[in-house]
């Protein structure tokens, strides 16, 4: 692992001189430009830390949920009710002309009904430099701890006290099984992208689908995806990823498997209606989550649909279903990969805690639909009312483990 570190440095390194030294070449050929200019416009270069901008976003909310997922039992004795709240700190700092550096801290509590992750208080998510427009080629570098970038609604989900771009609070279930109900899966590596107004393409190499710098498995994940937009009516998008996370059965990181998986993404803005806007949008999945076991039927199949309307500016409504469907869904506990992670993983341990700690049935057809009510302004403020349910077709060791909840949440940023 270390020949490896200090391989990605060396590069970022020698990336870096080369950027450095064709602005140097550039500045010398326009000097004598430059010194006319500099006879009627004096312009003081400004130091890094004066061009740095600071970022926080805070989130509270109160949540009641029911984890037999009966409405007409809901507020029983399997309720649990609780208030809640998470804190993001994001900076960032140019320290040259297309060169910059990103930090973002996640703070809150290690549990609650809606997420579970090992860490606790604070801890960094993202560190990471930026590099533009390599050598004038449109190219940029990314190397550092950043968010995995498999499909677009990477861009979307909710990151902790950051729910901006999800009009509901908790991901869909593939987002929730990959990164968290409220997180990303966040990754070491390298990532170059080219972007424009019609297309977009990118490929990462990273450590994989363990949030380890450490990567014991000492293999790499490879990460492509290619976007196209026609203007700003429609967009669609795919992603590849390939992960070997394992090495023996007593012995993986991660998800603990070799992992294959595609997605396509697509939206649709939708002419407006009345004063309103609208689009929909959905994503459909395929992935091998191999345990190398041959008696075990790896395959998963995902996809999700969203719609949002958005009236009198600020107001909107959205309803989202999203579904993970295993080939093998009998509900018998064998033969579906060992591999295969519960969906939900927070609702997974909570389940545990009402249920007389019971083990989730993996082999079963799971369902989320969300609808939301809220108010969102300009990515400063917004409160929503969200309601869910979660439908698994399988009953666990004779326990029904549906959940039905609803959240109240105020969501706040300052720059």
């Amino acid at each position: 692992m270390k020949y490896i570190t200090v391989f990605l440095i060396a590069l970022f390194l020698c990336v870096s001189t080369l950027v450095f030294a064709q602005e140097k070449n550039i500045e010398n050929k326009n000097d004598k430009s430059k010194k006319e200019n500099s006879k009627t416009t004096n312009t003081k270069q400004p130091k890094w830390y004066e061009n740095t901008s600071l970022k926080i976003a805070a989130l509270g909310y109160a949540s009641a949920i029911d984890y037999k997922g009966n409405i007409a039992t809901f507020g029983g004795e399997e309720m649990s009710r609780q208030f809640n709240g998470l804190l993001n700190i994001e900076g960032a700092a140019q320290l040259q002309k297309n060169i910059s550096i990103t930090f973002l801290l996640l703070a809150g509590p290690a549990k609650s009904d809606i997420y579970q992750r090992e860490d606790s208080n604070v801890s960094i998510a993202d560190l990471f430099i930026n590099i533009d427009n390599i050598m004038n080629s449109g190219l940029n570098l990314l190397f550092g701890s950043y968010d995995t970038p498999f499909g677009d609604q990477t861009k979307f989900v909710t990151n902790n006290a950051f729910t901006f771009g999800n009009p509901f609070i908790m991901n869909s279930l593939f987002y929730s099984a990959f990164g968290g109900e409220v997180g990303t899966l966040n990754t070491m590596g390298l990532k170059i992208y080219k972007e424009t107004k019609i297309w977009d393409l990118a490929v990462s190499i990273n450590n994989g689908t363990d949030e380890d710098i450490d990567n014991s498995d000492n293999n790499f994940e490879y990460v492509a995806s290619a976007g196209l937009s026609l203007g700003k009516w429609f967009r669609f998008s795919s992603s590849f990823l390939y992960s070997d996370d394992r090495l023996t059965d007593e012995k993986s990181t991660g998800f603990g498997a070799k992992l294959t998986t595609g997605i396509v993404d697509a939206r649709i803005n939708l002419p407006s209606i009345g004063s309103g806007t609208s689009y929909i949008k959905g994503y459909y999945g395929l992935a091998d989550w191999d345990d190398e076991k041959p008696q075990t039927n790896d395959i998963l199949h995902f996809w999700m649909v969203e719609c949002k309307y958005t009236f009198y500016k600020h107001l909107y409504f959205a309803l989202r279903y999203s579904s993970w469907i295993p080939e093998d869904h009998n509900g018998d506990r064998a033969g579906v990969s060992e591999a295969l992670p519960t969906p939900s993983t927070a609702f997974a341990e909570s389940v545990k805690d009402h249920h007389n700690n019971i083990e989730l049935t993996t082999d079963q057809t799971v369902m989320r639909m969300q609808a939301a009510l809220g108010y969102l302004k300009n990515e400063k403020l917004m409160v929503k009312l969200v309601g869910f349910y979660d439908y698994y077709e399988h009953k666990s060791q004779n326990h029904n483990t549906d959940v039905l909840g609803f959240i109240l949440a105020i969501n706040v940023a300052v720059e």
